[in-house]
């Protein structure tokens, strides 16, 4: 994993892997699995714009419209599936929504939030982390409604 991603990145997707842990074990569900879809989350995210064509071609011409920045979830997703073999159904949504926060599965809802949420990029996200381990659910529509906001200031 490691030599896919820059050192600034993988520390960020251990440290989202461990938020949604965090996020998992305070909800009732599976730690294992949210840890995995944590750290793998953005392992397509330096992958050259030509591969990544390849790959959305193959799993998702349907996407394409979206900007190229969005496309690691996708590709993301087919990766760990087929490269490390991680073949779940759970970890292979999870990872293709955690760009957009398109899936209402629970643990979709957890990587999206831990990213958005990683103490590592240098803001308080204490408080919505705090929601976040309570109730995910209510956790994920807050983080929403925040990316929402920051998106149409930015």
């Amino acid at each position: 994993m490691a030599s896919r991603l820059t050192e600034k990145r993988y520390k960020h997707s251990l440290s989202v892997a461990k938020l949604c842990e965090e996020f998992a074990l305070n909800n009732g569900y599976d730690m294992h699995i949210a840890y995995y879809i944590g750290l793998f989350h953005d392992i397509a995210k330096y992958m050259p714009k030509d591969e990544m064509v390849k790959w959305m071609n193959s799993i998702c011409p349907e996407n394409m419209e979206y900007p190229v920045a969005v496309w690691h979830g996708f590709v993301g997703a087919a990766v760990t599936k087929d490269i490390f073999l991680i073949d779940d159904p759970i970890v292979y949504n999870a990872i293709y929504h955690h760009v957009l926060g398109t899936s209402q599965d629970p643990y979709a809802m957890m990587v999206f939030c831990a990213d958005k949420l990683d103490p590592l990029r240098g803001y308080d996200s204490s408080k919505l982390i705090e929601i976040c381990n309570k109730d995910i659910k209510k956790g994920f529509d807050l983080v929403v409604q925040q990316n929402r906001e920051y998106l149409k200031r930015g």
